[in-house]
């Protein structure tokens, strides 16, 4: 497969070429690519030799891009892909599809939708990213489990956003979060009512009898919330499904 050197030895011998050196080694971390005959010898090449390449030049941005890609969708090493891709935002903190594809693989890959939102938070702050990924970060946290922080960085977005309709967006997503929000300290205390009288609710009234709620809120639509018997879970008017993503099988 060719020169599988650490990049120390080549920066001493480059003499003062590094960024020649990476050129030449992308070439063929590029031709292994398009042989079609990889192999598991030849993906811990690949990647070694992509950390050696950003080693040599830090600011190539488009070795992160297209190894963490490649190491991901062809080889299955998501966790290589991380480390480089975690090197490349480190080093190239302004590029937003870095930190996309890392919530990218947080979120396909490993399924941890609370790492996913927070990379995917990091790539829609970044100036040229597209807006889609702002509502896409809130509905990450609320996968997660983690309505509130949604809510806080929804916040944070409208604050500072000033494209009108984006900021529609934004409003009408922050009333479902704190939908998820209230559905979420809801089916708790359904849960704990069933805990302590051995049978479901029949409404929400009954969880207003048992003391464990002081009142039933509105949901921010100004519509219901209500005990669903059939499911056994509480639900909004507003709403035929909770917040959560999706994710390709």
């Amino acid at each position: 497969l060719g020169i599988n050197l650490p990049s120390n030895v080549l920066e001493a011998v480059s003499l003062n070429q590094k960024a020649l050196i990476a050129d030449i080694l992308w070439l063929k971390v590029i031709q292994y690519i398009g042989e079609k005959k990889q192999s598991e010898k030849g993906w811990t090449w690949f990647y070694h030799n992509i950390s050696v390449i950003t080693d040599l030049d830090p600011n190539f941005y488009l070795a992160y891009q297209f190894s963490g890609l490649i190491l991901t969708v062809f080889a299955n090493r998501i966790d290589q892909s991380n480390i480089i891709l975690k090197k490349g935002v480190k080093r190239n903190p302004d590029n937003w599809f870095m930190y996309f594809l890392l919530g990218y693989n947080y979120f396909n890959g490993l399924k941890n939708y609370k790492k996913a939102a927070f990379y995917i938070k990091q790539a829609s702050l970044i100036k040229g990213s597209p807006g889609f990924l702002k509502l896409f970060a809130s509905r990450l946290y609320s996968s997660a489990g983690n309505p509130e922080n949604g809510i806080m960085f929804t916040e944070s977005l409208i604050n500072k956003t000033t494209d009108k309709d984006m900021k529609n967006k934004l409003l009408k997503r922050l009333k479902i979060l704190y939908i998820e929000k209230d559905l979420n300290a809801l089916n708790s205390k359904v849960a704990e009512y069933i805990n302590i009288y051995k049978k479901s609710p029949s409404s929400l009234n009954d969880l207003l009898k048992a003391k464990l709620l002081n009142a039933i809120p509105k949901d921010p639509f100004g519509r219901e919330y209500f005990f669903d018997n059939s499911s056994g879970v509480v639900k909004s008017s507003s709403i035929k499904e909770r917040l959560k993503v999706y994710r390709r099988h």
